[in-house]
């Protein structure tokens, strides 16, 4: 009886690397123009089920049929640089923007971690904009729960959320 609830939650997808996101926008005058700068704020939190390690966030913005992608920055984790002249005996690790980790450059979501994400984009001011995020990542060994690793095995998921700018009433 045990192996058939196991079984169904197996089935039911209770034990997959869980993630929820959710996508904002501000829309404002632009200097520019006729155009508008449009700020996208994207926020993850990583559910109790498993480490997600993100490989890419994108977002696609459509203006007037035309569509554009832009990538979130932060997503790479970056590299290390060790300043013990400065700072002897003690050795202090400061980050190097301009270089991504040599051994791990991926950010890593660990269970019920949040994060918030943030681009800029500039649009037509007078168009409707579409914006759908996406995000794609890997879990990972939980070296925790060896068990519900083996039962789902680590593949490339992704995560889709969107929403809709309309121009600013003048």
């Amino acid at each position: 009886m045990a192996a058939l609830y196991f079984g169904y939650k197996f089935f039911a997808g209770y034990f997959r690397l869980n993630l929820s996101m959710s996508v904002s926008h501000d829309r404002q005058e632009s200097n520019e123009e006729g155009f508008d700068d449009l700020a996208i704020r994207l926020v993850l939190m990583k559910g109790n089920e498993g480490t997600l390690e993100l490989h890419d966030v994108q977002a696609r913005v459509i203006v007037n049929d035309k569509e554009c992608y832009y990538e979130f920055p932060g997503v790479i984790r970056s590299a290390y640089v060790e300043n013990s002249e400065e700072y002897a005996p003690a050795r202090r690790a400061q980050v190097d923007w301009k270089r991504a980790h040599p051994n791990s450059s991926f950010i890593k979501m660990t269970p019920d971690e949040q994060t918030e994400l943030g681009l800029h984009c500039r649009i037509a001011s007078s168009a409707t904009c579409n914006v759908t995020v996406v995000v794609a990542g890997r879990k990972i060994f939980s070296k925790s729960n060896p068990i519900m690793f083996w039962m789902n095995p680590p593949g490339m998921g992704q995560w889709k959320v969107s929403t809709v700018s309309l121009p600013i009433l003048r």
